[in-house]
This record gives structure tokens, C-alpha cells and sequence, in this order.
């Protein structure tokens, strides 16, 4: 299985010690490892997000990559040719 590890979704104590600052917030490092976990474990809506993202990329690559749809086996393709005798547009392997 593969991860994606870009530094977007690198956080840290430190990210949680900024945003405590901000707040006018005194935490100890433990008191921030415990934010820090807390903020991301069983957080469905943050898993929800990122779902809807991907499928969201999904659509758009199908979109860019595969143009058209074979009438006959109902492929994504990137090219299709009219098939007279059938009267549908037709990808190359039903041709």
C-alpha cells in the first residue's frame, strides 16, 4: 500500500503551540501532544473532507483523460470512431 506524505499533512506540537499563542493560550509540550492527537484522532469530518476530495480529483482526471464513452461496452476512452452499421460511436477494441 502506498501513502502520500506531502508537507501539507505534516503537523506538529508546534503548529498546536502557534495557534495556542494566537489564543493567548499557555500549553506545556504534553498539554500540546495531547491537542495534537486529539484534533485528529476518529475526527470524521476531517476523513469526510478528504474522501469528498478525492473523489472530487477522481472526476476530474476520468473528465481529462477519457473523453468519450463507447456506445457498445460503455468504456472510457480517449477516442472513438462512428461504427455505421451499428449507428454508435465505437472504441477501438469494439470495432
Amino acid at each position: 500500500m502506498k501513502y502520500y506524505n506531502g508537507n501539507e499533512l505534516k503537523w506538529s506540537t508546534d503548529d498546536v503551540m502557534l495557534n495556542a499563542e494566537h489564543l493567548d493560550v499557555k500549553l506545556t509540550e504534553e498539554e500540546a501532544e495531547s491537542i495534537l492527537i486529539a484534533t485528529f484522532e476518529d475526527n470524521e469530518a476531517i476523513m469526510q473532507f478528504i474522501n469528498e476530495e478525492i473523489a472530487d480529483t477522481i472526476r476530474e482526471k476520468i473528465k481529462d483523460l477519457s473523453k468519450y464513452i463507447c456506445g457498445s461496452c460503455g468504456d472510457r476512452v480517449n477516442t472513438v470512431a462512428f461504427n455505421e452499421d451499428k449507428d454508435v460511436d465505437e472504441c477501438v477494441n469494439c470495432m
